[in-house]
């Protein structure tokens, strides 16, 4: 917001319309990284306990899997967007273990 007002002698909400463009799409990566360290951390019982197995398993055989956690300690800007595209929830918490991140 301070590169917009500083850039701009008149101002008027279009200056921020990039700024807000960022920021959604910061937001919606961050939110979907909570759902996913949510559904790891906080359910409990065998399919729970068999999901986390899954997902270790595949962190082991492919650590790039793993990619959306990392936006958590990266930043979500300095993760590879195309690790958050399509039905990104699902692959990372499929039954199958064929199914990698990135199609």
């Amino acid at each position: 917001m301070r590169d917009a007002l500083l850039g701009e002698r008149e101002w008027t909400p279009r200056i921020f319309e990039p700024y807000a463009a960022e920021r959604a799409e910061r937001m919606r990566r961050l939110r979907l990284v909570a759902s996913l360290v949510s559904t790891l951390q906080n359910e409990f019982g065998p399919d729970a306990s068999a999901r986390r197995r899954r997902v270790h398993a595949r962190r082991l055989e492919d650590p790039t899997s793993v990619l959306p956690l990392m936006a958590a300690f990266l930043g979500p800007m300095n993760v590879p967007a195309d690790v958050f595209e399509g039905p990104v929830r699902e692959r990372f918490l499929a039954a199958d273990q064929t199914s990698g991140l990135r199609a």
